[in-house]
């Protein structure tokens, strides 16, 4: 889990932290996160596109050209392996039972 996934004691949730402009680390950190709490190796996992288009999603949560600031923070929820994935353009994953 190279993002740094943050798994709580009763492994009932996981938050990881990613760069926003970075779309391999957005796929990686939901990969991370949501093996965490399925326990689940994620090479054993079903591909995310099959679930989300991993290339809208960092299409979406990508920061906006330099001269064109943001007016908050986006937040796209998906459900996966049966447990909700919440993304955030600021660069963080939480995924719930």
């Amino acid at each position: 889990m190279g993002n740094g996934v943050a798994v709580n004691e009763s492994n009932d949730h996981a938050m990881v932290e990613f760069d926003p402009g970075d779309p391999e680390s957005i796929v990686a950190g939901i990969v991370d996160a949501v093996s965490a709490v399925a326990e689940i190796d994620p090479v054993e996992m079903e591909p995310l596109y099959r679930t989300v288009d991993p290339d809208a999603l960092s299409g979406v949560l990508r920061p906006p050209n330099a001269g064109r600031p943001r007016q908050g923070d986006i937040r796209v929820s998906f459900e996966m392996l049966g447990l909700e994935v919440t993304v955030w353009s600021y660069g963080r994953v939480h995924v719930s039972e």
